[in-house]
């Protein structure tokens, strides 16, 4: 939940100065930044699936739970 907030403030921020933001001024903290945001997004899924997995197989939940 944290990382898809993260990437939506990024995305908010880019879009109120403008994707110039990107190419000027210090390109590590918003270009970078940016491009981390989505990183922990899919991270936070690839979490999200073997938890699933580990409540499926180890501890035999069902789907979806």
């Amino acid at each position: 939940m944290a990382s898809e907030a993260l990437e939506k403030i990024y995305i908010t921020a880019i879009s109120k100065l403008g994707p110039e933001v990107l190419v000027e001024g210090d390109l590590f903290d918003w270009s970078f930044g940016y491009i981390d945001s989505k990183g922990y997004t899919l991270l936070s899924g690839t979490s999200e699936i073997l938890r699933n997995l580990l409540g499926e197989l180890v501890l035999g939940l069902p789907k979806g739970v």
